[in-house]
């Protein structure tokens, strides 16, 4: 508050109009939700920022008797942030998941081979994902790349679609909320994901497995999007592939594991006494052995 008090000495009037007060307050607040959304500590320095900022602009606008509010209004800064805060991880626990943003395993790819696609966390934060967890897709599903759909899922017609690896399943999920939902692969009838070279344009993306019941092997194919220069695209798709591949592993292994687990053992019969002789009485019994009292 000593900014506050050098500005109140050296003044006894306000030398700014009261709507740039009213401004300060709006924009600073606005800005420090739009960071704290963004990232934790971002929202936390805006915070700080602000409180700064609107003691000296308060303090230029308020006349010396109004030093309630020189002391009460920069604080909402700070206040927008908590409230963000605290807002994050209530939706947070209340969709039963860790991290919001899982995060692919696109961190150990060479820079600059997924040039042209979307961050994980833009993926995450899209409101199409609130329609694609609501159709089952699991909330902690790993985005791995948005690529072009072109054949291998029944109706569904060629789109731009985005690829996850979640629930021992690989989901190819549309780009809008509308039908089709997101079409879900089981992990462990996913036989291979190979790059193949086309004859008439670039290579493609090819998820071949077999549908248990069912004869032959379908394939999933897919596109790298325009967006993609055309010197990345095979090294792209490779990338993808490995990625996709080791995910896939990784998710039947985890299956495998679950199923091979001993079951726990059945839970010992709950046992009562009789309520005239105290005898214990034995599992299905209807009547005490001792007294012979019916239960």
């Amino acid at each position: 508050m000593m900014v506050a008090a050098v500005f109140l000495q050296a003044q006894t009037a306000p030398t700014l109009p009261w709507w740039v007060l009213y401004v300060a307050i709006v924009a600073l607040a606005w800005g420090t939700w739009r960071l704290a959304k963004s990232r934790w500590w971002a929202g936390c320095l805006g915070a700080a920022v602000g409180w700064f900022v609107l003691v000296a602009i308060a303090a230029l606008t308020i006349p010396a008797d109004g030093w309630g509010l020189i002391v009460v209004l920069p604080f909402i800064p700070p206040l927008v942030c908590a409230w963000t805060l605290l807002g994050r991880r209530a939706a947070s626990r209340a969709a039963g998941v860790g991290p919001r943003f899982p995060g692919p395993a696109f961190r150990q790819l060479p820079p600059g081979v997924m040039e042209g696609q979307p961050s994980a966390r833009a993926v995450q934060r899209s409101k199409v994902m609130v329609a694609r967890y609501q159709a089952g897709m699991p909330r902690n599903a790993a985005f791995i790349a948005r690529l072009r759909y072109v054949s291998g899922l029944g109706d569904l017609s060629p789109r731009p679609v985005d690829l996850f690896v979640g629930g021992g399943r690989v989901w190819v999920a549309p780009l809008t909320a509308e039908p089709p939902p997101p079409v879900p692969l089981p992990v462990r009838d996913v036989l291979r994901v190979d790059v193949w070279p086309e004859i008439e344009g670039p290579p493609t993306l090819r998820v071949n497995w077999s549908p248990p019941g069912a004869e032959g092997t379908r394939d999933l194919v897919l596109a790298t999007l325009p967006a993609v220069p055309a010197n990345l695209v095979t090294p792209q798709l490779e990338a993808i592939a490995a990625v996709l591949t080791g995910l896939i592993r990784a998710e039947t292994q985890a299956i495998e594991l679950a199923d091979d687990a001993p079951e726990p053992p059945p839970a010992p019969a709950e046992l009562s006494a009789c309520p005239r002789c105290g005898e214990t009485l034995p599992p299905g019994a209807t009547a005490c052995p001792r007294c012979a009292l019916p239960v």
